[in-house]
């Protein structure tokens, strides 16, 4: 659903990831009015009506399709836009290891970070998700959710978080 654009070096663009239908066109889960979007796909915050969207919404359409991917099916289903929507502002995700048990635990982790119901506890950008990924796609771990990088690339480290623990989550990753 997403448009991918290569720049003359070869690095890839992820264009339009909010997924909204125009206004003419007809589809049997697109909800007319204030909300606008493909449902399957979209953030809480986009359900609810919100004009206060960022690249995090964006970040959640990609999980909501990587989910689909991974899956087979998108992580809410029903018989009404309307239900799908509130499930994606009131219900938990269902982790996708569940439902596939053939994708990696990072992975489930990755999916589960771009699809937080609040879009501050998404990746802070798309630099932060590519990281994580490529360390998927590498077999290691990704970063846990209180260590990304800040808005100069300087690492954000959350007080929670010792330096034991981030030692010993590296060490994890690299078994």
């Amino acid at each position: 659903p997403a448009n991918i654009m290569l720049d003359r070096r070869g690095r890839v663009f992820l264009m339009d990831l909010g997924l909204a239908k125009s206004l003419g066109e007809e589809s049997g889960m697109t909800v007319s009015g204030a909300i606008l979007g493909t449902p399957h796909y979209m953030s809480p915050e986009q359900a609810m009506g919100s004009t206060h969207l960022s690249v995090q919404t964006d970040i959640y359409a990609l999980g909501a399709t990587l989910y689909h991917l991974v899956v087979g099916a998108p992580p809410f289903t029903g018989d009404s836009a309307l239900k799908v929507l509130n499930q994606h502002v009131h219900e938990p995700l269902p982790p996708p290891r569940l439902r596939n048990p053939q994708v990696s635990e990072a992975c489930s982790q990755v999916i589960a970070a771009m699809m937080a119901k609040q879009p501050g506890q998404r990746y802070p950008g798309w630099r932060e998700l590519i990281a994580d990924l490529d360390r998927v796609l590498a077999g290691t771990a990704p970063l846990p959710p209180a260590v990304r990088s800040g808005p100069a690339g300087t690492a954000v480290v959350s007080a929670a978080v010792s330096k034991a623990a981030l030692t010993h989550q590296a060490q994890a990753a690299l078994v």
